[in-house]
């Protein structure tokens, strides 16, 4: 009695043990020997004439694939903003500019109340957490160029060969910038006026 007993023990241990490497295997892309003679490289073949020892070990590879490809498809829908400290900064400093529309051009003005172009995009990335220099040549010259074509919401659009104006790029081929006295913040196309460059906070 005793060894049909431990007979049906082993057979019920291994059916398990099968049934769950095939389980896993499922989720992994792995496969039945019997399914596919020729599986994929890299999946994990499932034979039923395993022994438990090799069963066992079956399941175990084809769970650390799945750990692998679980981890892969996180990387996939991961934010942007959580990967790239620019991208989430240059959003803050973005939406700053937008609550700034339709606020005066003061020479010299900082805000909160009014600014001149250079110190709407001071104040903008200051809200970012970033300290860039107070005026649009400092600003020119002091942070990192990029071209043109790679402009995303967040840069900085240089004007003028004497780097006079500075807007903050919004996307979509528009800026917001303070333009001059007696005028208010607005969006603007970029071309607007004649471009320098681009620079980047970083």
């Amino acid at each position: 009695m005793s060894s049909i007993r431990t007979a049906d023990s082993h057979r019920w241990r291994r059916s398990a043990c099968l049934a769950l490497a095939l389980a896993i295997a499922s989720l992994t892309g792995a496969t039945s020997s019997t399914a596919q003679p020729t599986p994929v490289p890299g999946d994990t073949v499932i034979d039923p004439a395993w022994n438990l020892d090799q069963l066992a070990a079956a399941a175990a590879a084809a769970a650390a694939r799945s750990q692998e490809r679980l981890m892969m498809l996180l990387d996939d829908v991961v934010s942007p903003v959580t990967q790239s400290p620019f991208v989430s900064r240059a959003s803050i400093a973005v939406e700053f500019a937008k609550r700034q529309l339709g606020k005066p051009y003061v020479w010299g003005g900082v805000g909160p109340e009014a600014f001149d172009c250079s110190g709407l995009t001071l104040q903008a990335w200051r809200a970012a957490g970033i300290k860039i220099p107070r005026t649009s040549q400092q600003q020119w010259h002091d942070l990192t160029h990029v071209r043109k074509s790679d402009v995303r919401p967040g840069d900085l659009v240089v004007y003028f060969q004497d780097a006079s104006h500075i807007g903050i790029y919004i996307g979509d081929g528009q800026i917001i910038q303070a333009p001059k006295p007696g005028k208010v913040i607005k969006r603007s196309p970029i071309d607007a006026m004649p471009v320098l460059g681009v620079v980047r906070p970083e």
